[in-house]
């Protein structure tokens, strides 16, 4: 089995090139190396935090546990918990509220679901119970311990929860969530706040990752999510539930070989966030998930490299740091495989896993990051402004986030020392930069390290311990800070200080002071900022500033002291301690004047501005002059509390002898805009209108019937639009003036088809109102008809009389043959001549193509043999069009045939009728006297083969006499006596047959 399952050495060279980066690794330690053992591990922390690691003992065959006396697990205590037969597969454990353990596992010799409830820590007497019975394959379980203690397993095949009434589950209720022999060869379960079971597991005939969500303890109800459906997923799975419920899973992509990792974003996970942590390649057929303090998922995996750690920065995974834990090189095996992790009391992730390649159970925790030693600064004085740093050196590389800081004790004060450099390495350098009014006169005080919001953490990004540990002595670590003060200022004299002159000002001091470079003292002078520069007094403790006046300057009510500053150079005592800036007991410089003069102050309203705008000073009887620049549009006007007189735009001060202020405001021009309407037509409104300098108005013209209206004599800028004009910006008066001109229309003549002229032919001109006439020429044979003309008008004979016009129109000439209303010609059977006559249907409705033809064979006949049984047609049929006709109108036909029409003779039509579209034999209502047979077709309605009321009848017909079917022969022609006699004979023939 070992060498079977012997990883390939590329794998150990592989892994190398991950252990070459200096970081700190986890301590991986082997917990049971007897035999091949440590497949299908679950561990769990006791409340010791000690791990508590269940496994199948391969050699053996037999179901371990593991009970580590530390967290080092160095010599743990090993039991022996099931060896009947081939059992120990698939081991999950948890521990119960006593610390005992409890542990589901499959026993493949019976097929078995099986659980083993330890009597006491050590499991010293284990009660061994047979859950489900012909567990088909197995089918991973997971169990959790519900809030009554009492065992809650899923397992498979078919997904199945097996809900324990008692802590060792002699009673159990058993609920199949989902049936099939694939379905749950792998399942991880948790409950969720309320008790409830919530299972992740993978459905093996599609390949998908799937969880159920039950809807009470015993799950009797349950809500199933597809997960994840692409490619085959959901192998070597491990749920865990976020704080809001929402479950979080890491499981194998088989198709890619990849580590991945789905959010859900709800409990039911209607919504997940499915992301690859790490492929493709071999990763991920082992993973363990739980959720940090932070709230975000930390997961352990296989790889091909070893086993690894993946940390979560947010919910839903988007940038894991991923850590080789132990690789594969590192550990001589494959490690990795059945991976089950938990995290500790500090946060930190352990790990148990089997090792295929030696067959061992290993495990991995992770040791903190901690404090060797901490460096001081050099034994002496500091004064301000001096660092002190300290150096704290750690058992690995750390990095560091915000601004952790060390607590000093300086004198009586704490103080604190903050993060300054060293992040990724094992040093970080701490400083505190000493200032006043620090004094320590017997060495200061190195306190606690904190994080003040900040992080320091381990190349795994977990916190490093804060214990400081080996801090170097700091008795001789001293601090002194007192600096020299200012005791008081002189000023100058009080009087008014002219240009060249000098302010002189001399700063007292507490102690002797040592000046280096020209530090400056702040003055205002007027409004202006000016400095007075060192001038002497170096080594005793009363220091000179001067400043001497420009002819700039000027101050009518005292100039005032600023602040002292070093400009670049120093202040300082033979210590070194920097001066206190600070000024004390400044001299009152309320009687210290400047070049004295007045201020005339500008002022400008809206509209416009005022030049120069700002206060202007003036000495004393001098004269300034101001300019106004009024807003296009504006006009100015000047108001002035100082003497002077205004010219226009421009107001020239007299002598000033005091503080005064010129105002310009600025007034709005005005325009008048006159409107004015010609005959024909009105303008609204009719009266001046006033508008302002840039403003516009609208005017409206309404023009008499027939006119238009025209804005050409206008003298406002504007834009016209029909009759409405809309002014421009009004810069000057100006008028809006409309007049009204007579519309005209234009009359075109045209012919529509031949047949005829139309005069005039050219288009004519018509004016609103007017008419006029167009004279028509038919050809010979035709008559006129205007139904296309679009101008309103009458006609009369040749003539069309357009008007009254009030829009371009046409007028369209047709010409219509004179109606053709009678036909002749001889019957297709040679019976002789037959007369056919219409009336009605309008003066121009008439005979088109009409034709005697025979019941079959022509191109127009019915199909052959399709005539009604029981008659002839003597004189075949009558085929023919009338158009021109008033549409829907009725025609009368009258046809007069050879000889008269025997009784019984009836009018048959072959065609189609409002009933039925399909061509058919029917009768049509018809009176016949004789010879003649008259009946009347309405267009479009029977009879008209084209059924539409078009102006146009379409027919073929002709009379039917009772005989043989559908024959044609022509009748002899008999004498009224000779037709008497064969009637009789006739009625002779048939006697005899009623009686027979």
């Amino acid at each position: 089995m070992r060498t079977a399952l012997r990883i390939a050495s590329t794998l150990a060279a592989l892994a190398a090139l991950f252990t070459s980066a200096p970081q700190a690794a986890p301590v991986g330690t082997a917990i049971d190396t007897t035999g091949d053992v440590g497949q299908y591990t679950s561990m769990q922390l006791n409340a010791s935090g000690f791990p508590v690691i269940s496994y199948f003992d391969f050699t053996n065959q037999d179901l371990k546990l593991a009970i580590c006396e530390s967290v080092a697990c160095a010599s743990p205590t090993i039991q022996v918990i099931d060896s009947v037969g081939n059992v120990g597969f698939w081991t999950s454990l948890r521990l119960d509220a006593s610390g005992a353990p409890v542990i589901a596992y499959y026993d493949n010799t019976n097929q078995d679901m099986k659980l083993a409830v330890c009597n006491d820590a050590l499991c010293t007497a284990p009660t061994i119970t047979t859950i489900d019975t012909v567990v088909a394959n197995g089918g991973e379980p997971s169990l959790q311990i519900n809030a009554l203690g009492f065992p809650v397993i899923s397992y498979g095949r078919g997904l199945k929860v097996a809900v324990c009434g008692d802590p060792t589950c002699t009673t159990r209720t058993i609920t199949t969530i989902e049936a099939g022999i694939t379905v749950a060869t792998v399942t991880s379960m948790q409950l969720n706040s309320s008790g409830f079971p919530v299972i992740a597991y993978h459905e093996g005939t599609a390949g998908d990752l799937k969880i159920a969500v039950c809807g009470d303890a015993t799950c009797s109800t349950s809500t199933i999510t597809t997960v994840d459906s692409t490619g085959v997923v959901g192998q070597s799975l491990s749920l865990a539930l976020n704080a809001s419920g929402f479950p979080v899973i890491t499981y194998f992509d088989t198709t890619n070989f990849d580590q991945k990792f789905a959010a859900c974003g709800d409990a039911t996970c209607t919504t997940a966030t499915i992301r690859t942590i790490e492929g493709p390649g071999n990763f991920g057929l082992s993973s363990s998930v739980r959720m940090a303090a932070s709230g975000f998922p930390i997961f352990a995996y296989w790889s091909n490299l070893g086993v690894k750690l993946g940390q979560c920065g947010d919910a839903t995974c988007s940038s894991p740091l991923l850590s080789l834990v132990e690789s594969t090189a590192t550990a001589a095996s494959d490690v990795g495989r059945g991976v089950s992790m938990q995290l500790d009391a500090t946060g930190r992730p352990i790990m148990s896993y089997y090792a295929q390649t030696t067959g061992d159970l290993r495990m991995a925790r992770f040791t903190p990051a901690v404090v060797n030693s901490v460096a001081v600064p050099a034994n002496a004085t500091y004064g301000a402004g001096q660092n002190l740093n300290f150096t704290v050196n750690w058992s690995e590389a750390v990095t560091v986030t915000g601004t952790p800081r060390i607590t000093l004790l300086i004198g009586a004060t704490p103080r604190q020392a903050t993060y300054f450099s060293g992040s990724g390495s094992s040093a970080l350098v701490f400083r505190y930069t000493v200032a006043a009014p620090d004094t320590d006169a017997d060495g200061i005080t190195v306190g606690a390290l904190s994080l003040n919001g900040g992080t320091i953490k381990d190349s795994f990004a977990f916190d490093a311990t804060l214990t400081l540990n080996s801090v170097a002595s700091t008795a001789a670590v001293l601090v002194e800070t007192t600096a020299p003060a200012v005791t008081s200022v002189t000023v100058p004299a009080n009087a008014n200080y002219v240009t060249g002159q000098n302010l002189d000002f001399t700063i007292n001091w507490d102690q002797a002071t040592l000046v280096t470079g020209t530090p400056q003292l702040a003055l205002t002078i007027g409004a202006a900022t000016r400095t007075a520069n060192y001038l002497s007094g170096s080594g005793g403790s009363a220091l000179v500033f001067r400043y001497t006046v420009v002819g700039a300057d000027n101050d009518q009510d005292g100039i005032a002291v600023g602040a002292l500053s070093l400009n670049g150079g120093t202040i300082r005592d033979a210590a070194t301690n920097n001066a206190t800036l600070t000024l004390n007991s400044v001299g009152s410089t309320a009687a210290v004047l400047v070049n004295q003069s007045f201020t005339v102050t500008p002022n400008a309203g809206a509209n416009g501005t005022i030049a120069p705008n700002t206060a202007q000073t003036v000495p004393v009887n001098g004269t300034i002059a101001f300019t106004a620049t009024p807003s296009v549009g504006y006009t100015t006007a000047w108001t002035a509390t100082c003497p002077g007189t205004p010219s226009g735009n421009t107001f020239t001060t007299g002598a000033i002898t005091g503080n005064c202020s010129v105002t310009a405001s600025f007034t709005l021009n005005s325009y008048t805009v006159t409107p004015s309407a010609g005959a024909n037509g009105t303008i609204a409104p009719n009266t001046a209108q006033v508008v302002g300098h840039g403003g516009t108005t609208s005017f409206t013209a309404t023009p008499g019937v027939g006119y238009t209206t025209s804005w050409a004599g206008s003298t406002c800028p504007g834009t016209p639009a029909g009759n409405t004009f809309t002014t421009g910006a009004i810069t000057a008066n100006c008028s809006v003036a409309a007049s009204f001109t007579l519309n005209s229309y234009t009359v075109t003549p045209s012919l529509f088809g031949g047949n005829g002229t139309i005069s005039p032919t050219t288009p004519q001109t018509v004016a609103h109102g007017g008419t006029t006439t167009f004279t028509v020429t038919p050809s010979l044979g035709y008559i006129p008809s205007w139904p296309f003309t679009t101008c309103p008008g009458t006609p009369s004979g040749n003539s069309f009389t357009a008007g009254p016009i009030t829009a371009n129109c046409t007028v369209v000439a047709s010409f219509v043959s004179t109606a053709n209303t009678n036909f002749s010609g001889p019957s297709a059977t040679g019976t002789g001549t037959i007369t056919a006559a219409i009336t009605g249907g309008s003066v121009t409705c008439g005979f088109t193509t009409p034709q005697f033809i025979p019941l079959a064979g022509h191109a127009a006949s019915p199909p052959a043999g399709s005539a009604p049984n029981g008659y002839n047609f003597p004189h075949g049929l009558f085929d023919f069009r009338t158009t021109l006709c008033t549409p829907g109108s009725t025609l009368t036909f009258a046809i007069t045939y050879p000889a008269a029409l025997p009784a019984g003779t009836q009018y048959w039509k072959y065609g189609p009728t409002p009933g039925n579209a399909t061509p058919h034999w029917y009768t049509l209502p018809v009176t016949i006297a004789g010879a003649t047979a008259t009946f009347t077709i309405t267009d479009g309605g029977l009879g008209d083969d084209d059924l539409t009321a078009n102006g146009a009848i379409v027919d073929q017909g002709g009379p039917g006499v009772p005989g043989a079917a559908g024959t044609a022969t022509a009748v002899p022609t008999l004498s009224e006596w000779m037709l008497i006699v064969l009637a009789t004979l006739m009625l002779g023939f048939a006697l005899p047959r009623r009686r027979a």
